[in-house]
């Protein structure tokens, strides 16, 4: 997360992110008022590819450096994680 998530899901948020992603709280917090979590809904735009936002790589954002996607691995390791309950396994900081 620290990788690909926190450059706009960090402190302070940037490019339009509407949550941080610091600690596992964070992820378990409840989205807007649907009664899902924030985890729920990370694990759809992830499936998805929706998220990293690599849109903001073109005009009129052209963010540099680029938002890079997710590598194959780092896209099965957080799925994994948030299809198992997205668990606080390791510590609550999101590394």
């Amino acid at each position: 997360m620290q990788a690909k998530c926190q450059r706009c899901h960090g402190d302070p948020r940037r490019n339009g992110a509407p949550v941080p992603f610091l600690t596992y709280e964070d992820t378990q917090a409840q989205y807007g008022s649907s009664g899902v979590s924030y985890a729920d809904v990370m694990s759809s735009v992830v499936e998805s590819d929706i998220m990293p936002y690599v849109i903001l790589n073109e005009p009129p954002t052209s963010l540099m450096p680029p938002v890079e996607p997710l590598t194959v691995e780092e896209k099965a390791t957080l799925l994994g994680w948030l299809e198992q309950g997205a668990k606080p396994e390791g510590g609550t900081d999101c590394p």
